[in-house]
């Protein structure tokens, strides 16, 4: 572990087997972890990388635990083939929801907010959303209880 990373605190704490079997914690600089999964040598647990819109935060992303922070039911009908997932935070009553949307529903709920904050109307766009997704087949939208 370099000097930089232990003082930027960009390390991983791993549980890993010791000689006897025992899970022990082990720490490594986040970029010799990303080496290590780019090289297949460790697997990322079931993990789905998460791109979440807030009118709080914006965009940020996140890993989410499959099993922990997202049923795999979940997972099975709105991950991407890369398990990518894409989440639009609102609120009602103060209090956050969670919304898990299609790709192509976070990118054009992504350009409404694009268009708020060049301070253009963004009526027209959220209308057209509308729309599409009253004509769509398949429902784009999962609303994930406040417990989650």
């Amino acid at each position: 572990m370099g000097l930089i990373d232990s003082f930027l605190d960009k390390t991983i704490t791993l549980e890993v087997p010791d000689q006897d079997g025992n899970l022990v914690k082990r720490k490594i600089s986040k970029k010799k972890f990303d080496q290590l999964i780019e090289n297949r040598t460790i697997v990322k647990p079931n993990m789905v990388k998460s791109h979440i819109l807030s009118p709080g935060s914006g965009y940020t992303t996140e890993d989410w635990l499959i099993g922990k922070d997202i049923s795999m039911d979940e997972v099975e009908y709105i991950a991407t083939d890369s398990l990518e997932i894409y989440v639009l935070i609102y609120y009602s009553d103060g209090k956050p929801e969670t919304l898990l949307v299609t790709k192509n529903v976070w990118d054009k709920q992504k350009n409404i907010y694009e268009m708020i904050d060049r301070g253009e109307d963004p009526q027209e766009a959220q209308n057209s959303l509308a729309k599409e997704m009253e004509k769509s087949e398949k429902p784009q939208i999962i609303k994930r209880s406040s417990q989650q």
